[in-house]
């Protein structure tokens, strides 16, 4: 028996929001003058020197200049990173702005395993490159790859609040050379119910305890169980319990009868949906796949679409909103470029693509994420979490997305989430996508449960060191 027809129900708005439309025209008008400032041949010679440098690979390259969507903030005195220089010359030629971006390569030009550093020459000189990785985690995590069970793994860690990267750990069966770390075709799944979630605290008013409803089971998505109605069967949940949960029809209700096409489409967009995001090694565009057809929003609400897709790079750009305040931070991979001398003629430095939410919206964000860790889906993954030496000390949050794809060869498996110390600090975000064949190896949540614990085990012990040579001295 078919299902009727859902009823669209009006949605009363309740807060403007800037369009999409209307944030890009006021984006264009503020960089026009920026961009006709940069030369476009200066960028091409770099991009040819630096392809070809880079451990002797030769793939293609495309050239980019680097301009941010947004002009990025004044940081406080004395929180200039690597105290930044206005500008730079460098007698070689190869003259750049600490704020432009380096040359972008194809994800195929990336060697097997990313190095901290390497060097490379140009007409007889010397030069440094110097990246943002962690040089411990990156190599733990290369080790601890699994290239048996698997198709594809991608495992990226880093800081929040500036997007440099600390870890880029990938591996792909088919294409032992091919890093996923930065591939955007991967379903988003249930890591879309991150923006839902934000969208209806942030536009509706809602709270971690704002009571919802559902009929049948929590992981099936029938129209039956799209119906505006309560009944004997009925069950009751809070909004922090379904985003723990997962629960789809609590979520395909959200995108039904709480927001409307236009509102799923600017804050999907506001995390960084349809946007590409251009970084040292490549460009990242994560696509959104919504309709008016109230089924379809649906399913975008709750993850239950293929449509949508997202890059493990993006993933944990949108983790890190929960930490510093709902601003996406632009990633960062090259940390300066030194020459013969020592001398830097680039340096980058923190770049914010724009507010996706607002810091009360994204300290909620933080709560429900909390909560699938504690008691939701990634409860498993981190069972004992509060008891051991390391994550005890450590607030940790997260969301987990699972999705196979039509013919059922693949499973996405995704966890994407943050962890920080209790006393304070920056924290850590950290994106894992594993995408399983027949067999199931280790789990998303296992990954990132282990980068979490490798990460701060070393920064305790690196701590502790300093504190020990302090009192010494």
């Amino acid at each position: 028996m078919k299902s009727k027809k859902l009823q669209e129900k009006p949605v009363p708005a309740r807060a403007s929001r800037q369009t999409w439309q209307e944030y890009q025209a006021a984006l264009k008008r503020r960089n026009t003058r920026r961009q006709r400032a940069r030369g476009i041949t200066r960028w091409g010679v770099l991009l040819l020197v630096l392809a070809a440098s880079f451990y002797g690979l030769s793939a293609g390259i495309d050239g980019f200049s680097s301009t941010p969507t947004a002009p990025p903030k004044p940081r406080p005195a004395g929180m200039e990173p690597d105290g930044l220089q206005k500008k730079n010359t460098d007698p070689s030629g190869l003259n750049l702005r600490p704020d432009q971006g380096l040359a972008l390569w194809h994800t195929a030009a990336l060697p097997r395993k990313i190095q901290p550093e390497w060097r490379f020459a140009k007409d007889g000189k010397e030069y440094l490159v110097q990246t943002t990785l962690n040089p411990f985690l990156q190599a733990y995590l290369d080790d601890k790859l699994d290239r048996e069970l698997p198709k594809q793994v991608a495992i990226v860690v880093l800081e929040p609040s500036t997007g440099r990267i600390l870890a880029l750990a990938g591996y792909d069966r088919v294409n032992p050379e091919n890093n996923p770390c930065l591939e955007s075709e991967f379903p988003a799944a249930s890591i879309f119910k991150i923006i839902i979630a934000s969208a209806v605290v942030e536009a509706r008013g809602f709270t971690p305890e704002t009571p919802l409803y559902y009929n049948g089971g929590k992981y099936t998505l029938y129209k039956s169980q799209l119906k505006n109605k309560k009944n004997k069967y009925t069950r009751r949940i809070t909004l922090k319990s379904s985003f723990a949960q997962s629960v789809n029809p609590v979520f395909g209700k959200l995108g039904i009868y709480h927001l409307d096409m236009s509102q799923i489409e600017n804050y999907a967009r506001a995390f960084g949906f349809e946007k590409p995001i251009e970084f040292e090694l490549g460009k990242s565009l994560s696509r959104l796949f919504v309709s008016a057809e109230p089924y379809h929003r649906a399913e975008i609400a709750s993850g239950f679409n293929r449509k949508t897709t997202l890059s493990p790079v993006h993933g944990a750009l949108i983790a890190a909103t929960a930490l510093n305040g709902g601003k996406l931070m632009a990633p960062t991979f090259i940390r300066r470029v030194t020459n013969g001398r020592g001398e830097t003629i680039y340096r980058s430095r923190p770049s914010e693509i724009g507010q996706a939410v607002t810091p009360k919206t994204a300290s909620v964000l933080a709560e429900l994420m909390q909560a699938t860790v504690r008691s939701g889906t990634a409860r498993k993954a981190f069972r004992g979490y509060r008891y051991d030496k390391v994550l005890s000390d450590l607030v940790i949050g997260g969301k987990t997305g699972s999705i196979s794809n039509l013919a059922h060869t693949s499973k996405y498996d995704w966890f994407v989430g943050f962890a920080r110390d209790k006393t304070g600090g920056d924290g850590i975000a950290v994106s894992v996508l594993v995408v399983h064949g027949n067999v199931l190896g280790r789990r998303a949540g296992s990954y990132a449960k282990m980068a979490i614990k490798a990460y701060y085990e070393d920064s305790f012990s690196q701590k502790s060191v300093a504190s020990g040579k302090s009192e010494r001295s």
